[in-house]
């Protein structure tokens, strides 16, 4: 496609990577482009969305997005998408490609260091690493994302399935100009607005269909409390909406009274009632409006902040959260708990926020064809209606991201319940701090969201489904015992390889159906860690994020509920209220697999089994793993014990324990000892929740 203006020229082509290689193209990182700045997370959410790409639509392409390009010379300028570009070069590269990953395909302007560190690594000078800190994070993150399956998978598809536009602009064009025109377009409809406008066409009274469009609205602002959202899509403040839930003065918790207006989805429109119906019904709708008109529909901001800062009367400073899900993703759990609750088995709901229009149309919109308009408007209501209810649990028993106090930047998981709190100015709805007794709810999710795919979160939709269809449920401890068994029976590595994917064992779980056996996290692990491979190699791939995240989940908790626990008396005062999982998806043996020679070298090193077995591995960050590569058991202790949140590494730290942090005791005994006590703490965890189940 070729698209002219004026004099210039800019040429466009869909071109795969396999294309580009055989093309011989070459490109080049402008030095006014950042070098490298995609975090482990993104490079995770990328990697899990092409491996469930080729899994599920194995004959379908992958359109990654846009590249724009100059030539320069004899070789192309990436002048935008150079970060998508450059990951998937550092996947093939990892993947031993020799076609597209070639060391010419990908340049750094005036940074010949960057390219010679790809070369040879280790012939870099320290300088040449701190710049280079990032792209030797994302390779790491690749590598330990990277088991043979994946591998083989993304080597095969990659190079042909994986489309790219590559958008050529003339040499003369001005590129500030082209920079402020990518950074200043207008803001393009997301596919839930689309969505949004296609349900609500289906309501013919302006005010119903009123009520219901804010509704959706409020539950789509994600990064904020529900509460809040109705105030913002109604008008006026969150002590206004206090007073008109009629909140009396002995109340010092709200939970109850707020759940139960907030879920009621009443029929009649009585203002002696309050309902949020009525609350945000509230408002004048023209009956000549043009309502079935897209714009219409649509209406208002999706904006919050434009949105806060256009209703003066608002006056109540907004609690700060971000959602660990975004609103079409909400609204794939919902479908997918609504097809279920009609059919209790059938076509099960794919989770894919790419698709969302395409999954609706196929699943709700195609089977209400047939429908009366009267059944069609009943059906659109209730769906609308279980997004809310769906809301507002999500905001009582679902961590968000909130800001540490006394930090602007770093953020931490927590689950806070709505209480009232009341001043000389009025009554208000405030976000408590966490409850202690809902610590280990909070730990368990922040778990699961760190180690199950970015884009699914499949333990959501039976999780909150349970929480959907019995309202009773209202105790944190049977809601956290519930979340245990969706991770034994839904998550657990014991499933991997098995005939159910994930999707399939969720869509299954919601009817509290499942393998008949209960999961035996301990057999797999012993079995894992000590059945030698087929080929006779030890190799710690056969461990995954989830095996060892999941250990230290266990080893946390049963220090949290009292349970003996060595490694607490590490430190002096610890308390497991401070423990808060962080993003680690690198494997890390902690007797280094090349020991430095300056220091005495463990024993364990010189072991396959030994050094790939799971008393010798495990998890840190990308950035960590990448400090502490190849150093010393000494230093890496000395390392840990130094760290402000050296309690976030329950495993580690019992390897301290047993070793007293010196390389002469980390030996066959001090591992065994602590093997034997891993296998102890899975057990203690598996008999206390038998019990409960």
């Amino acid at each position: 496609m070729n698209t002219e203006n004026s004099t210039h020229l800019f040429k466009s082509e869909l071109k795969s990577l396999s294309k580009i290689s055989t093309e011989n193209l070459q490109f080049n990182i402008p030095i006014y482009q950042r070098l490298y700045v995609w975090q482990a997370e993104q490079i995770q959410t990328l990697l899990e969305d092409l491996v469930n790409h080729f899994k599920v639509t194995p004959n379908e392409d992958y359109f990654l997005g846009t590249v724009v390009v100059v030539k320069n010379g004899d070789v192309y300028d990436l002048i935008d998408g150079q970060q998508r570009f450059t990951t998937l070069w550092l996947i093939l590269k990892a993947l031993e490609d020799t076609n597209f990953a070639s060391s010419k395909r990908l340049q750094f302007a005036i940074r010949p260091h960057a390219s010679a560190y790809f070369d040879n690594p280790a012939s870099s000078n320290e300088a040449v690493h701190v710049e280079m800190e990032n792209i030797k994070t994302a390779q790491i993150t690749i590598k330990n994302l990277l088991n043979e399956e994946v591998a083989q998978l993304l080597k095969k598809n990659i190079p042909h399935r994986v489309k790219i536009i590559f958008t050529e602009v003339p040499q003369k064009v001005d590129l500030n100009k082209l920079f402020e025109a990518f950074n200043s377009g207008g803001v393009q409809l997301q596919q839930h607005e689309l969505l949004k406008a296609k349900l609500l066409k289906y309501l013919s009274d302006d005010k119903e269909r009123h009520i219901y469009e804010k509704m959706w609205t409020t539950c789509s602002w994600m990064n904020t409390y529900i509460e809040e959202g109705i105030v913002l899509a109604r008008g006026g403040s969150k002590s206004a909406f206090c007073d008109a839930l009629n909140l009396t003065e002995k109340e010092t918790s709200v939970i109850s009274a707020v759940r139960t207006q907030l879920l009621q989805i009443e029929k009649d429109t009585q203002q002696e009632s309050f309902s949020v119906k009525v609350f945000l019904g509230n408002v004048d709708v023209s009956a000549s409006s043009e309502s079935t008109e897209l714009q219409h529909i649509l209406g208002g901001t999706s904006d919050v902040a434009k949105l806060v800062q256009s209703n003066a009367s608002i006056g109540d400073e907004i609690d700060k959260c971000r959602s660990i899900i975004g609103f079409p993703l909400l609204l794939l759990h919902c479908l997918k708990m609504k097809i279920y609750q009609k059919s209790n088995a059938g076509t099960n709901v794919q989770i894919n926020d790419k698709k969302l229009l395409n999954i609706f149309d196929e699943v709700f919109f195609k089977p209400l064809e047939n429908e009366s308009e009267e059944a069609k408007t009943k059906k659109v209501k209730d769906l609308i209606e279980t997004i809310w209810k769906v809301r507002v649990l999500f905001d009582r028993w679902v961590i968000k991201w909130v800001k540490l106090e006394d930090s602007e930047n770093e953020e931490m998981h927590s689950i806070q319940s709505l209480t009232k709190s009341t001043n000389d100015s009025g009554t208000y709805l405030r976000r408590s701090e966490q409850a202690k007794e809902e610590k280990a709810l909070s730990i368990l999710q922040s778990m699961l969201y760190h180690t199950q795919e970015q884009r699914t979160q499949y333990w959501l939709t039976p999780f909150l489904y349970k929480l959907v269809e019995n309202p009773e449920l209202v105790k944190t401890e049977e809601i956290f015992n519930y979340l245990q068994q969706i991770d034994n029976q839904v998550l657990s590595s014991e499933h991997r390889g098995k005939d159910k994917t994930l999707s399939e064992r969720s869509w299954e779980y919601m009817g509290d159906v499942c393998d008949e056996k209960q999961t035996d996290f301990l057999t797999y692990i012993k079995k894992t860690n000590e059945e030698t491979p087929k080929d006779g190699k030890w190799d710690y791939h056969r461990f995954s994020q989830y095996d060892l995240n999941k250990i230290d989940f266990i080893l946390w908790f049963n220090s949290h509920t009292n349970i003996n626990n060595d490694w607490t008396k590490v430190k002096d005062k610890y308390d497991s209220y401070q423990f808060l999982f962080r993003r680690r998806n690198s494997i890390e043996h902690v007797a280094p697999q090349k020991p430095d020679t300056n220091e005495e070298n463990s024993k364990i090193s010189q072991d396959d089994k030994l050094l790939h077995g799971l008393g010798n591995l495990v998890l840190l960050s990308s950035s960590d793993n990448s400090s502490q590569r190849n150093k010393g058991f000494n230093q890496k202790m000395s390392w840990l014990m130094d760290q402000n949140e050296w309690f976030n590494h329950p495993k580690l730290l019992h390897i301290y324990s047993v070793s007293k942090g010196n390389v002469g005791n980390w030996d066959e005994k001090s591992y065994q000892a602590h093997l034997s006590y891993v296998y102890e703490q899975i057990e203690q965890y598996q008999n206390a929740l038998n019990n409960v189940g």
